[in-house]
């Protein structure tokens, strides 16, 4: 699922589990940030992972764009 501007819409991505695991532990690596007690949230670049490592529901994962700071100062 994706969501823009508020709205969500279903996506043809899919990816297996070992995908899922080997996202979570690139962002891990990159960012040297440990999983701990089976999640993480870390930030890479202009994305944001929220995740969370289950041995009975899997592991599940919400990918964030950073939002552009528009703030001007005069």
């Amino acid at each position: 699922m994706i969501k823009i501007r508020g709205m969500t819409q279903k996506t043809q991505v899919k990816l297996t589990i070992e995908e899922i695991y080997d996202l979570i532990a690139e962002f891990s690596q990159k960012t040297k940030i440990p999983v701990i007690n089976g999640s993480i949230k870390a930030a890479l670049n202009n994305l944001i992972i929220t995740a969370a490592l289950s041995e009975t529901l899997g592991p599940r994962f919400i990918l964030q764009k950073k939002r552009q700071n528009n703030t001007q100062f005069y």
